[in-house]
């Protein structure tokens, strides 16, 4: 969790603690053997930090913020940097071998001559589109959210509803103040695109990709996120209450199953919204309204809350 933005890091030492020599330093690579722990930076942001040369073998930089970061002949050997940020980072001559990269980005990432040895990039992010692309869909994408804002202006009567299921969504333009209530857009790719103060109640976006994204302020009521990925989202004051529809029906936001590791819901509404089973570690509940919320079987590893209790719903 440590913001080491742009900080230099070539060329460090490693140390042991005795109890009795106090702390041991070394140079030698080879004294970091399979199996001795390397160190823990797991959701740091290390956005184009300098790495050179750095031994990180062992070490934890789960669901880190490396975009930019210079590994350049690093040692990361049975590293883990699952759902990493590397977009746009350095590894050319690295040595890779038994690192875990599972759903981590990859997208411009440069590994001239970087050994590769027993490396999981299983459902990771790189340049290759990640579903389906914009190009494929029926209309450009400035039509279809006409068309969407005339179905909803005339209540499901004329135009037709927006639906980018599938799509991969991360080199499309700004959505800007477009209303998207009640989109359809699941497992779609939305990887760190802003989304803040765009109202997008009532949307379907289960099973999606949405680390990094912004969502400030933003209408999300109602909304279904079941088991989507928002790994280091950030929805500031963002609105999860429930949505009351016509005769008298109430949609309350969805997020069973979610990843919502590192996620930040400072000053959301979160009243009456469902975490069954939703990963919430290292998540920022501060200021939140989480009443009636319910959290019944989430993992709730190092969540940062309020002092007060907040009259959650454990069932």
């Amino acid at each position: 969790g440590a913001d080491l933005t742009d900080a230099d890091l070539r060329e460090g030492s490693f140390a042991s603690f005795d109890p009795q020599k106090g702390l041991q330093f070394t140079g030698d690579r080879a004294a970091w053997k399979e199996g001795v722990g390397g160190v823990d930076l797991r959701g740091a942001t290390l956005h184009a930090a300098k790495l050179s040369g750095a031994v990180a073998i062992n070490s934890n930089f789960q669901d880190a913020n490396l975009s930019k970061a210079a590994f350049i002949r690093g040692d990361l050997s049975g590293a883990n940097l699952q759902g990493a940020n590397l977009e746009g980072a350095d590894l050319s001559s690295c040595v890779l071998k038994n690192v875990n990269m599972r759903g981590a980005n990859l997208a411009g990432i440069h590994m001239d001559f970087t050994k590769l040895v027993n490396v999981d990039m299983t459902g990771a992010l790189t340049d290759k589109p990640a579903g389906k692309t914009l190009d494929q869909l029926p209309q450009t994408l400035e039509q279809m959210i006409a068309h969407h804002k005339e179905w909803l202006d005339s209540k499901g009567k004329l135009g037709e509803q927006l639906d980018v299921s599938g799509f991969d969504l991360r080199k499309a333009p700004s959505f800007g103040k477009a209303d998207l209530t009640m989109i359809l857009a699941e497992y779609a790719v939305w990887y760190a695109q802003d989304l803040s103060r765009t109202n997008m109640a009532a949307g379907h976006f289960s099973h999606g990709d949405m680390r990094g994204c912004r969502f400030d302020q933003a209408d999300l009521r109602g909304g279904d996120f079941a088991k989507a990925n928002l790994a280091g989202a950030r929805l500031h004051e963002a609105r999860l209450d429930p949505l009351h529809l016509d005769g008298g029906r109430i949609l309350n936001a969805n997020f069973s199953g979610a990843n919502l590791r590192y996620a930040d819901f400072t000053g959301a509404n979160l009243h009456k919204a469902d975490f069954t089973g939703a990963d919430l570690s290292f998540a920022n509940l501060s200021a939140a309204d989480t009443a009636d919320a319910i959290f019944r079987d989430a993992i709730m590893e190092d969540t940062k809350r309020d002092n007060h209790e907040n009259r959650e719903n454990p069932s």
